[in-house]
């Protein structure tokens, strides 16, 4: 078995643990030299030597920072791989969010056009941006003949029904 550097270098690179970042370097390189003092402190107090006491402060500061370091990295490892969901979604699929117009709007013209308009820019960025081929309104009450007729414009369909009932109490 080789354990060269370069050889170690292009198998720690193939399993993609090869650090990239300036951060990661230094973190493993201050955990290398912290091994290596603690070892260095254990050997010589193996031998009741007085080096190994004076290596104790040295091992404790460079423990901290590599672990300070190494929380670091692995806080920014994890925000990058966790947060790649949110910034490239897979689904499809788009809703418009919850969407009013002022009181005194209601039934109006500009309502409908500022409703329409708010459904089209969410429709162009979801399929520029995500590639969306479906979108939802959510729900629309069946007295609100603004949406519904947006609703129902061509290549548009009514895919849910949902019943309210009213009971006293």
């Amino acid at each position: 078995m080789d354990l060269s550097p370069r050889t170690l270098r292009f198998r720690l690179l193939a399993a993609g643990l090869l650090p990239r970042t300036r951060l990661a370097r230094a973190a493993c390189y201050l955990l290398g030299l912290d091994l290596l003092l603690f070892a260095l402190q254990r050997f010589f107090g193996l031998f009741k030597l007085s080096w190994g006491t004076a290596l104790a402060g040295w091992v404790g500061i460079l423990s901290v920072l590599a672990i300070i370091l190494i929380s670091v990295v692995a806080y920014r490892w994890l925000k990058a791989r966790l947060l790649w969901r949110l910034r490239n979604p897979r689904t499809r699929r788009s809703r418009v969010p919850l969407m009013g117009v002022a009181k005194k709007l209601h039934q109006t013209r500009l309502a409908s056009q500022l409703a329409f308009m708010m459904i089209e820019y969410t429709r162009r960025d979801a399929t520029r941006k995500y590639g969306a081929t479906h979108g939802e309104f959510g729900w629309i009450l069946e007295d609100n003949k603004g949406m519904l007729s947006i609703a129902q414009l061509p290549g548009a369909a009514v895919n849910h029904r949902y019943r309210i009932y009213e009971k006293a109490l």
